[in-house]
């Protein structure tokens, strides 16, 4: 029987019984289960409330499965490469993922690759959208963290521009292991987290920021509340910390042996790789290397359910229950395979229509240079309809820059020859008036 509230999904390393579980966070049983290989950290996630999709450790594919029960036809797509992690937009847009370190972002409806960028040195290790899908967050091996607004992302490559992020942040001084996106759509807070033992909370709107905490061990995910008020911090020896932002006044700097005052859950025995809370803040999902998700009553911080797996988990995440699972209801979000190809839009050629002009040409004052437009004119015509007739043929970029000169070079000299034919009408207007 399906959730009425929330839903965990859940992934590991190995792959023995199935790739994706989805369970009751409440009462510990099963709901559904995909299979096909294993997950890659952090990139399991839930497309439009109907598809659950993952990359595939180890393959350049990428997994999608209807949530919908009576349709089990799962789709698989071929990736540029081993995808190291991904993420889709809150409305199923678009799903942006890391090969290496470049990024790629696809249109889910179509399945056009709209574009590629290489702005990191080494590998992306996280990928997370804003809650509005205003802007997404990359952060990786070489202790960067790019913030990138969508909308200018997709006008810049459109317009042939240097696709550059909004906020560049270089305050890690070692490999950036988790990122945690607030609640505020373009105005929320950013928690990043990095083997250098600091936490950091940005502003997304200033770039600035806001503070940094120092741990004594190396931290490895992180969480935020959804009133953004408490901080959940996952670390390499197995303990989870949980910093109140606003109990005291707020520091540039914090260090948790100075303070003595983080709350530590009881810990797994191998590092925390993943954490998440429900919706309400009363539970947080932790999986861990030691093979174990566990569910914790944050008031009380005990542990109140343990789910063991086969192997080390590297996708935890608790969300809404979807209305898919609760129907029959087929999907009808548009899906379609991603390509690996880039999608280059073809140049949109306007059809010009021959303007008859009343009254014999050779009979009215028209020049020689008047008589040659109007001949260049047919020549480029005729032209236009040789092209037409090869559109149907794979083009290169030369090809495409050549189709946008010839039409540039058209419509000059269809302008020309409405400025020719005007004049000629009121010229014979005037003549019989």
């Amino acid at each position: 029987m399906a959730p009425s509230g929330e839903i965990l999904i859940t992934s590991e390393s190995t792959g023995q019984l199935w790739n994706t579980c989805i369970w009751d966070p409440y009462s510990g049983t099963t709901i559904a289960t995909f299979k096909g290989g294993s997950s890659a950290p952090r990139s399991l996630a839930l497309l439009g409330g109907q598809y659950v999709i993952a990359a595939i450790a180890n393959k350049p594919l990428i997994h999608m499965w209807p949530l919908q029960k009576m349709d089990q036809h799962d789709v698989k797509m071929i990736a540029p490469g081993k995808i190291s992690t991904l993420c889709v937009s809150p409305d199923g847009k678009y799903c942006v993922a890391a090969v290496t370190e470049k990024i790629y972002i696809w249109e889910v409806c179509s399945g056009n690759l709209l574009i590629s960028i290489s702005r990191h040195y080494q590998a992306v290790t996280c990928l997370k959208f804003t809650n509005d899908g205003s802007h997404f967050i990359s952060a990786g091996d070489d202790n960067l963290v790019l913030v990138w607004s969508l909308p200018d992302v997709l006008n810049q490559q459109s317009n042939g521009q240097s696709v550059e992020p909004k906020h560049v942040w270089m305050k890690h001084s070692l490999p950036v292991t988790d990122v945690c996106v607030g609640c505020g759509g373009p105005q929320t807070r950013v928690a990043t987290v990095s083997l250098d033992h600091t936490c950091k909370l940005w502003d997304i709107i200033s770039g600035e920021m806001l503070f940094n905490i120092t741990f004594d061990t190396s931290l490895t995910s992180v969480v935020l509340d959804s009133a953004e008020s408490t901080l959940f911090v996952g670390c390499s020896n197995g303990h989870i910390y949980q910093v109140s932002l606003f109990e005291k006044p707020v520091h540039f700097k914090r260090h948790n042996q100075s303070d003595g005052d983080y709350i530590s859950f009881n810990r797994h025995s191998k590092e925390v790789s993943c954490l998440d809370i429900s919706l309400d803040g009363s539970l947080l999902v932790s999986g861990s290397q030691d093979g174990n998700v566990k569910i914790w009553d944050i008031s009380s911080k005990q542990c109140i359910r343990t789910i063991p797996h086969k192997g080390p988990i590297v996708n935890a995440l608790i969300v809404p229950t979807p209305g898919a699972l609760l129907g029959d209801a087929k999907p009808n979000l548009p899906v379609q395979p991603f390509k690996r190809q880039l999608f280059i839009p073809e140049p949109s050629i306007r059809h010009t229509i021959p303007v008859r002009i009343q009254g014999n040409i050779e009979d009215s004052q028209c020049n020689d240079d008047d008589t040659s437009l109007i001949e260049e004119y047919m020549v480029a015509m005729n032209d236009k309809d040789d092209v037409s007739t090869e559109r149907g043929k794979t083009t290169n970029g030369s090809e495409i820059i050549e189709l946008r000169k010839e039409l540039e070079r058209i419509k000059k000299i269809n302008a020309e020859l409405y400025k020719f034919s005007v004049a000629e009408i009121l010229n014979n207007q005037n003549g019989t008036g």
